[in-house]
């Protein structure tokens, strides 16, 4: 049957469990989004109606959806559209563990401390559910060949999660993090034009002799100022892990 407007028709369409729960499980198929234009928006504010068909469930009628829960339903579709096309490039085992990593340091320093102020999980439970979703995306950009986003996306974490009137400077460890070697990776050290040995070797993933070396070598940059150029260290990291780690300096 000809369709009168833009429909996004979604079959199997348990709606309910899907919008709060986040259980991407039951849906079958997305049928297609018609009549959608490039410049036309795909998110909460699009204008287009969502349908749920019933023909994967018996006949029966489908639950009841109210308007918010088709507009998440809406923006979760989007953003996996999103994560498609960003991550193709990256392991699905890289992704997995940045999106974990992201969702905990979220939660752990925004989330948390609002359940505590609120003295409920009650108001700050919907955060928790978009936050989840929220993280593949994020990942998907950290990961993504698009280096202007990571770069902004890095930037937005970075203020939101370590907010601080002082210079970014987290401990050594957290470079060896999965979130701390995406923005190596992506930024180098925001903020730093340059970066102490250990530091650098923290980065890399090598011990300081194995930066030493580097530098001797003329595969890293030694900074005017002191230290390695933040630069050379970034780029080293986004050349093949194989031609980057010299031989007996990684860490253990």
């Amino acid at each position: 049957m000809p369709l009168s407007e833009p429909l996004v028709v979604v079959r199997n369409g348990d709606s309910e469990p899907f919008a709060l729960g986040l259980d991407i499980g039951p849906v079958i198929g997305v049928d297609g989004i018609t009549r959608v234009e490039p410049h036309q928006p795909l998110r909460t504010d699009a204008g287009h109606r969502a349908t749920i068909d019933p023909a994967y469930a018996g006949g029966a009628d489908p639950p009841s959806a109210t308007w918010d829960d088709v507009s998440f339903l809406l923006d979760i579709l989007c953003q996996v559209l999103a994560i498609v096309r960003q991550v193709n490039h990256a392991s699905t085992a890289e992704h997995v563990e940045l999106a974990g990593e992201l969702v905990r340091l979220m939660e752990t320093r925004i989330v948390d401390p609002l359940e505590i102020l609120f003295e409920s999980d009650d108001q700050v439970r919907p955060i928790r559910k978009r936050l989840r979703i929220e993280a593949e995306v994020w990942a998907a950009q950290l990961l993504g060949p698009d280096d202007k986003l990571a770069v902004r996306t890095v930037a937005r974490l970075i203020a939101a999660v370590f907010p601080s009137d002082e210079p970014f400077d987290p401990p050594e460890a957290w470079w060896r993090s999965a979130f701390g070697q995406a923005v190596a990776r992506r930024a180098g050290h925001p903020g730093a034009a340059a970066v102490p040995y250990a530091t650098a070797a923290a980065m890399l993933g090598i011990t300081r002799q194995g930066v030493h070396d580097l530098v001797k070598r003329a595969k890293l940059e030694r900074h005017p100022d002191g230290g390695v150029a933040t630069e050379s260290v970034r780029a080293r990291l986004n050349q093949p892990k194989e031609q980057r780690v010299p031989s007996g300096h990684h860490h253990h």
